[in-house]
């Protein structure tokens, strides 16, 4: 969401961002939502942006730690099928219980409490969550198949030119 570019007409019909995101994800969610309506996203690799990084909540801070968790979980059930999101939801909650036991043992409470305060908000919004599901019940394409947190952490994939290999 540092540099987008969207038509006004295709905004409108999308009714803009999804007000329940806030400073981080709601770029995703829209995209994901035009491409479900048939849009065209794309992407220019030859253009150059420089982003602060950081601009609105600093990686320091714990509320960003919340929105990325929260808002993740929030993405999840509005767009992964049903049966991906049976099993694919408790591991995503299963990994980050481990990363909120991860900052305890490195001495950060406040993120290891933002995390848990991220799933206590997302099952208060959970049925929010749900209603939001489209009927459709599937991910734009192309879609990201593998698991992420295993691909970076595990196998060191830190690029995105090293995710699609």
């Amino acid at each position: 969401g540092a540099w987008l570019f969207v038509r006004a007409k295709a905004f409108a019909a999308m009714g803009g961002f999804d007000e329940s995101f806030f400073a981080h994800m709601e770029e995703i969610d829209l995209c994901w939502r035009l491409q479900r309506s048939g849009y065209h996203v794309y992407y220019c690799s030859q253009s150059i942006v420089y982003h602060v990084g950081g601009g609105t909540l600093s990686a320091s801070n714990p509320t960003k730690t919340f929105l990325n968790f929260r808002y993740g979980l929030s993405l999840l059930v509005k767009y992964l099928p049903f049966l991906s999101l049976t099993w694919k939801l408790p591991l995503r909650i299963l990994l980050d219980w481990l990363a909120a036991i991860k900052f305890l043992a490195d001495g950060s409470w406040p993120h290891c409490s933002a995390v848990v305060r991220a799933h206590v908000k997302f099952v208060s919004t959970l049925g929010s969550d749900w209603r939001k599901r489209d009927g459709r019940h599937s991910l734009p394409l192309p879609f990201y198949h593998r698991l992420l947190t295993i691909d970076y952490f595990i196998q060191g994939r830190k690029t995105y030119k090293q995710l699609n290999q």
